[in-house]
Order: structure tokens, then sequence, then C-alpha cells
């Protein structure tokens, strides 16, 4: 049998995941699931164990060591297509989240080809994973 609010964590997951590329805030995600933000946010807490900032953070840097994988996009260009402002930020998050700056992907990359995209660092736990 499912938690109660399952289907309301998931749904959220599923929103962040389709929209992570812009601004969101908790309140945007409360909206969306027709949830006040602080019982929503204490709710994602216990189903994922990760705050609902912090599982955005998660899908944001999944997709910045993809582009840093498999494009030459600028860090600002990337930056803006996860939803930051600015590439410093980015380089300032993913150093804090992983402990070496984006460009040494960038470098890896080029010196290897990984076996699969499983190798990537990784926090996050796609949907699937969380719910089955």
């Amino acid at each position: 049998m499912k938690e109660p609010g399952y289907e309301i964590i998931q749904d959220s997951i599923l929103f962040l995941e389709d929209n992570y590329q812009h601004p969101i805030s908790l309140e945007h995600v409360a909206d969306h699931a027709h949830f006040s933000a602080r019982h929503l946010g204490r709710m994602f807490k216990l189903i994922t164990g990760r705050t609902i900032n912090q599982y955005l953070t998660d899908i944001r840097m999944n997709r910045a060591i993809h582009l840093l994988r498999h494009t030459d996009y600028s860090l600002k260009c990337i930056a803006k297509e996860i939803g930051y402002a600015d590439g410093s930020y980015l380089s300032q998050l993913f150093k804090r989240v992983y402990g070496y700056p984006p460009s040494e992907i960038r470098i890896l990359s080029e010196k290897y080809t990984p076996a699969s995209e499983d190798s990537a660092p990784s926090k996050h736990l796609s949907t699937r994973e969380l719910f089955h």
C-alpha cells in the first residue's frame, strides 16, 4: 500500500522534471499540487528524503553534466538552459555539490568515453527509481 500523499509527491516530481529550466519555488510546486507550501514541503521531504530545492538542484546538476559531456555550450549557456541566471553561480554550485568544477567533466569526457550515462555522478533518483 502506498503512503498517503504518494501521488502528490510523484506529480510534484514530474512537475519539477518538466519545468527545471524555469525559475521554480516551493510555492510554484505547491500551487501546481493544490497544497500549502509548508505541508507539501514536509511531505516531500518525508517521502523522498530531500527538500524540493535539493531535488530540483539534483535534476539541474544531472542535466548540466549531460550538456557538459555532449555539447560545447558555454557554462553561461548551460546555466540558462537549466534554470540558473549565470555561469558563475552554476560553477560555484557544481563545485559545492560534486567537489570539483564543471570543467573537469569536459576534460574527463574528452579523455574517456563512459560505458554508460549511469557512470555520471548523481544524487538524483529518477521518478521511476523512487516510486517503483
